[in-house]
């Protein structure tokens, strides 16, 4: 556990210096109760940014539960319910692909999630159209994750609710594949997010600069939008409405620079950001 907490801790330092007030983190590498909600456990206890915790146990074949339905039926009846009653997590993911969890597992896994008080998200659409955005959006989902291969119809519907689009091109780049289209959906109406999908496998970066100039060069986005989509609408895809905006009761997260705001998202590994406040203090890092 302190090996993990040391790790987490400069990582979640690392957030801070970019101006990052708050983080998501994601469980997901146990696949079990014990491992799952040590992770969680460790993420609680991280100082700096404010963190957002979603279990994210329905990531991939279990080693002890390798078919999926027995899987789902064990996290809907024992996990997910420990994980809430710990509260451990505030949210819960499921990751909707080819070959991982259906639609109908989605449905499954959500509804209990609902039920038990937890906020909503998925990864869908990532590598195929699988049916698992319209599946999710059934449920009112606070965001969904990745979307590359969202149909039209897809996006037209995601126009019409709350959920966010959350867009994560490092990932992309990662995995030498298409991306989405943030300029379709932006254009439609639809609420977009941009993050790091910082993790082992397919998106290993926390530099937010890479992530701001792939938005705008590989997804056309202006950087306006970038900028939108890393304050406003990153907070609004974890329901986070009371720092959604620099206004007048809500608490005051930002950030100062070292330069104009228009250096921003130019120059990969240039991120000139001086400082870091969450409700109106100064974070501290190593």
């Amino acid at each position: 556990v302190e090996e993990l907490r040391a790790l987490a801790q400069a990582r979640a330092d690392r957030f801070s210096r970019q101006g990052v007030t708050t983080l998501e983190i994601k469980s997901g590498y146990g696949l079990d109760l014990v491992t799952e909600a040590r992770a969680l456990e460790v993420a609680r206890a991280l100082r700096g940014p404010r963190i957002v915790t979603t279990y994210l146990g329905a990531h991939s074949r279990s080693p002890e539960l390798p078919d999926f339905d027995d899987y789902v039926n064990e996290m809907c009846e024992k996990t997910l319910p420990e994980i809430a009653a710990r509260k451990l997590a505030d949210r819960a993911d499921i990751y909707v692909e080819k070959g991982f969890f259906t639609p109908t597992h989605a449905r499954q896994y959500l509804r209990k999630a609902r039920a038990l008080g937890l906020g909503l998200t998925a990864h869908v659409e990532q590598l195929s159209s699988s049916g698992g955005a319209d599946a999710a959006l059934e449920f009112e989902p606070q965001s969904l994750d990745h979307l590359v291969f969202a149909s039209d119809a897809t996006i037209a519907k995601l126009a019409t609710r709350a959920t966010v689009a959350v867009l994560l091109p490092a990932s992309d780049l990662y995995l030498r594949m298409q991306y989405p289209r943030a300029r379709v959906m932006i254009d439609a109406g639809v609420s977009v997010a941009l993050s790091t999908d910082f993790n082992p496998g397919t998106s290993p970066t926390q530099d937010l600069s890479l992530v701001g100039v792939l938005a705008r060069l590989e997804m056309k986005m202006t950087l306006p939008e970038v900028i939108s989509g890393l304050t406003t609408g990153a907070a609004r895809a974890l329901g986070a409405l009371d720092r959604d905006s620099l206004q007048p009761g809500k608490l005051c997260d930002f950030v100062t620079l070292d330069g104009s705001w228009r250096e921003l998202f130019y120059s990969i590994g240039n991120h000139p950001v001086a400082a870091s406040y969450r409700a109106g203090e100064q974070i501290t890092y190593k």
